[in-house]
C-alpha cells in the first residue's frame, strides 16, 4: 500500500499540459547538405577522411507546444562514407534555421553529431556509416514556426 501512495503521489506533479501542434516543413540545405571532413594539409583526394551527407528525417513523435515552449523532436539520418580515412571518429556541427510563414527567420539552433566510422574486420575496411541523431528543438511559444531547414555547418 505504502507503494502505491509513494509511486502515484508525484503523477499530478510530473503531468504538465502540452497541445499539439503540426509539425513544420523540413528542407535540408542544397548548399550544406554535405561536409567533407579533411585531414590537416593540401585538400586532395588522398586527404579526405570521409564526405557526409544528410539523407532524411522524421518527427520522433509528435510536435507539441506547453506553457512556456515549443517542442519539435526530429531525427536526422547522416550517411558517412570513408574515403581515405586516417580517424575513425565522425564530429558533424548541424544547422537548424526556424522561419515563419512569411519566410522570415525566427531562430537558429546549432547540434553537433558525434560517432565512429563502421570497421569490418573481415575485409579489414572502413564501411559507409548511417547515423540516426535526434535533435530537440525547443523555441519560445510566441514564435510561430512554419518551416526549417537543416544543414552542416561549413568550418573553414
Amino acid at each position: 500500500m505504502f507503494i502505491y501512495y509513494t509511486g502515484c503521489s508525484s503523477i499530478p506533479y510530473q503531468s504538465k499540459d502540452f497541445t499539439v501542434i503540426n509539425c513544420p516543413n523540413v528542407f535540408f540545405s542544397s548548399e550544406n547538405n554535405i561536409l567533407v571532413n579533411v585531414n590537416e594539409g593540401k585538400f586532395d583526394l588522398d586527404n579526405v577522411n570521409y564526405k557526409a551527407s544528410l539523407n532524411n528525417y522524421g518527427f520522433e513523435e509528435k510536435c507539441t507546444v506547453g506553457e512556456n515552449n515549443k517542442y519539435y523532436g526530429i531525427n536526422i539520418l547522416v550517411v558517412v562514407e570513408p574515403l581515405n580515412p586516417k580517424i575513425q571518429k565522425i564530429n558533424l556541427p548541424i544547422f537548424v534555421l526556424l522561419y515563419d510563414m512569411e519566410d522570415t527567420l525566427v531562430d537558429k539552433q546549432f547540434f553537433r553529431i558525434q560517432g565512429e566510422l563502421n570497421y569490418n574486420n573481415d575485409f579489414s575496411n572502413y564501411e559507409v556509416t548511417e547515423i540516426i541523431e535526434n535533435l530537440s528543438i525547443l523555441v519560445s511559444k510566441e514564435k510561430e514556426v512554419s518551416s526549417m531547414t537543416i544543414g552542416f555547418v561549413k568550418l573553414n
